[in-house]
Formats: structure tokens, sequence, C-alpha cells
């Protein structure tokens, strides 16, 4: 159905905003306990599951695996209280080529267990020269994400306790959701993360934060996403920017032309 692509994720580890399970969507009683897969002390790099939780074929439907509490997962923008996502599980390295995962199995990511397979799901695998991996895609409700580990949800958390807003303020975020740096613009510097490749097999920029002489003026963004006391831009390609009010409108305008041009550029 989609692609293997590579995953470019991270997210910030912030106060926990309230969202609960779905009671029909807590997993089966073969998960006995919540594993906590994330060291408290380690970034988080991108959604994880509240849970344990299941995933679903498509919604309200068949539940095909499950996934333990904090299992790092990418995920599509919620579409009526429901999110695709993806996870990619080890594989032998002669499973390379095979098209389903068996019920029972026990999904296993970089050695350590995340979940299990409930009943036989389809699998995309891909190599690399050390392993072979496989994606699984799934449907999940919105409320087996956490709701701070989303990115768009963290900066704005982030943001409302950081007043100073510089690159070394903001330091903390952009480990945590490993944001990869670019100065060839200058005078400005941006720190961005992508897209899910779930849709898009060549995916772009999702948050892209951008400072200037030191300071954090703005952000593209290619969700939605609502930052007090700014302003939203349409740009090229469905991508938005929105600046601080308090943005000179001349370096505004200087990004602005500067992204189109260099959206329109790219695949």
């Amino acid at each position: 159905m989609y692609s293997i692509k590579t995953l470019c994720l991270a997210t910030a580890v912030l106060a926990l905003s309230g969202c609960g399970n779905n009671s029909s969507d807590i997993a089966p009683p073969i998960i006995t306990a919540k594993k906590d897969i994330v060291n408290a002390h380690e970034p988080i790099w991108g959604e994880r599951i509240n849970g344990p939780a299941n995933i679903r074929d498509t919604v309200d439907g068949e539940v095909i695996f499950s996934l333990y509490d904090k299992t790092l997962v990418s995920c599509t923008e919620e579409n009526n209280g429901w999110h695709v996502i993806s996870i990619i599980m080890d594989l032998a390295k002669d499973e390379f080529g095979i098209d389903t995962i068996r019920q029972g199995r026990k999904i296993v990511v970089n050695g350590k267990e995340v979940g299990v397979v409930l009943k036989d799901v389809a699998v995309s695998t891909m190599g690399t020269s050390t392993k072979t991996l496989g994606e699984l895609l799934g449907y999940t409700r919105k409320n087996n994400i956490y709701s701070y580990s989303i990115i768009e949800n963290a900066l704005v958390n982030f943001l409302s306790k950081d007043t100073s807003r510089t690159i070394t303020s903001m330091q903390s975020f952009i480990k945590d959701f490993k944001l990869e740096g670019d100065t060839s613009n200058k005078p400005f510097a941006t720190f961005m993360n992508y897209e899910t490749g779930i849709e898009d097999p060549s995916p772009l920029q999702r948050i892209e934060l951008i400072f200037h002489n030191n300071n954090f003026i703005g952000a593209v963004h290619s969700r939605p996403i609502s930052v007090p006391n700014t302003t939203d831009y349409k740009l090229e390609r469905g991508f938005h920017v929105v600046f601080f009010n308090n943005v000179d409108k001349e370096l505004r305008e200087r990004f602005i032309n500067y992204f189109n041009s260099y959206i329109n550029t790219v695949d």
C-alpha cells in the first residue's frame, strides 16, 4: 500500500497533556504490562504510543497488531480522530522480500520488543548492508498517541515557557527533536525535521525553526500550528510560516522569497 522510507523522527520531553486511551482500543491481555521503551533522560524523537494500544487495518477495522507504551512510531496528521502509523521492525537477514508477518510474532525494533502481531499482517521489506527491516502500517485512534510527543504541540508548549527565544535557550528542544541544522541561507539559521514518508516517499519539512542573529523569529510548518503573538503566511507547495509580530516586515519578506524559490527546486 505504501513504500518504505527513511523515518526522520524527533520530539521533546515535555509535560504530558491529558490524553487517555479509548477503552475499546486498549491492547488485549496478551500484553500484560506497559513496557517503558524510552529512557526518561533520552530524546523521544517522534510520536509515541499511549498504550498498550491496538493498531487496526482501517478505521474501526480489525486489530492487526498491538504496541507497548511509548513505542516510537511515525504518524500522519490526525483525520477524524484517527492516525495512520508506521513502525519499522527488525527482520532476519533472509526475510528480505517477504510480504506477511504471521500472527503471534513479537515486534522487535533495534533489538527491543515493542509489540506483538495479532493477525497476519502485510509487511514491506528493505535491506541494508547489515540488516533487513520491515515496515508495518495501520490505523490507531488519536488518543493512542501521546499529545506531548506531537512536535507541533511540543513547540507551542515549549514557547509558553521560554520567553527569551534564542538558539541557546532552545537547544533542549532542538536536541530532543533531533532537528537538522542549516546555516547555508545567511543571515538565517534553520533547524528542521521532516514529514512522515507514509504518504510521500520523498518527504519535505514538517517543522523548520527560523533564527536570525541567534533569535527565534518564526517557523515553517506543513501541519496546522497555533503560536501566540504570531502571524501566519501561506507559502508555495502548501507550506505555511508563522512569524512573531515584532519581526521586521523586510526580514519576513526576505525569508518568504527565499523559501518559495528554494522549495520549488526540490522534489
